[in-house]
């Protein structure tokens, strides 16, 4: 079979636009971030307790499959403890007080495949 050059298969998707983008955290390409609002002071000790706003998107959604914005209240993690994904563990201590980041995660840093 032969597929047209419109065929949304033969396009680059757009997490893979918003990647060229971003910087590698993990040197493997599996946390990348781009940072939204500069934060101030030393980035977060490993040992740190954290609030965070988050929303989770899977590729090709508009609406986060997980979220907790529309409460507006973050959610209180103690970094190496309370943080359930690989790639959230990792991002945490790129960032600064007060920074808005994005990041993307691949699989095995995040739920698996899915």
């Amino acid at each position: 079979m032969i597929r047209a050059a419109e065929d949304p298969v033969d396009q680059p998707s757009p997490f893979y636009y918003m990647s060229l983008r971003m910087q590698d955290v993990t040197g493997d390409g599996g946390v990348l971030k781009e940072v939204l609002r500069h934060g101030s002071g030393r980035i977060i000790p490993l040992t740190a307790s954290v609030s965070v706003h988050y929303s989770a998107y899977s590729e090709y959604t508009d609406r986060p499959f997980d979220s907790n914005v529309q409460w507006n209240m973050p959610r209180f993690m103690k970094i190496g403890q309370d943080i359930t994904l690989l790639g959230m563990e990792l991002a945490m201590p790129t960032m600064k007080k007060g920074e808005f980041s994005r990041f993307l995660f691949k699989p095995q840093y995040a739920y698996g495949v899915m």
